[in-house]
């Protein structure tokens, strides 16, 4: 979700580039004030996640069960000492980050999307790597902020 958020900003501000065909004068003088926009990135993003945890997880209460869980056998689960039974299960384990090991020397300079989010202006001049399409498009639409 935080990729999200901040491809929905990039792609707003890229839209200037299409404003003269529409009529719009004025911007190409428009530009992005980096904190504000990640303050906004972010508190978009802390909404996003609200929405979705209250309508989910919020609401289960005592059936939420907080935990690694795995497969003992089909149709049922472990997550610490509770065994769940069931008749189906939906898999939704989210992602972090991969930084592969050989760049770990390169430690705070590499820049991931938790990172970036968590900085007030994240780094103007970057490249960007990634495993999913998310990756690609925060590349793109960052690259029209430089």
């Amino acid at each position: 979700m935080p990729s999200k958020a901040l491809i929905q900003v990039a792609d707003d501000f890229h839209r200037r580039e299409i404003f003269e065909r529409e009529g719009i004068t004025g911007g190409d003088s428009l530009r992005a004030a980096l904190p504000e926009t990640m303050e906004h990135v972010r508190d978009l993003r802390d909404i996003l996640v609200d929405r979705v945890l209250g309508g989910t997880t919020d609401q289960m209460e005592e059936n939420f069960i907080d935990g690694y869980a795995r497969f003992i056998e089909p149709g049922v689960l472990q997550a610490g000492e509770d065994v769940v039974h069931a008749g189906s299960v939906v898999v939704a384990c989210g992602s972090r980050p991969a930084i592969p090991p050989e760049w770990a020397d390169f430690g705070e300079r590499i820049l991931t999307s938790d990172t970036c989010l968590s900085s007030r202006t994240c780094q103007v001049r970057s490249r960007w790597w990634g495993w999913a399409r998310s990756a690609w498009n925060s590349a793109r639409r960052w690259r029209a902020w430089v």
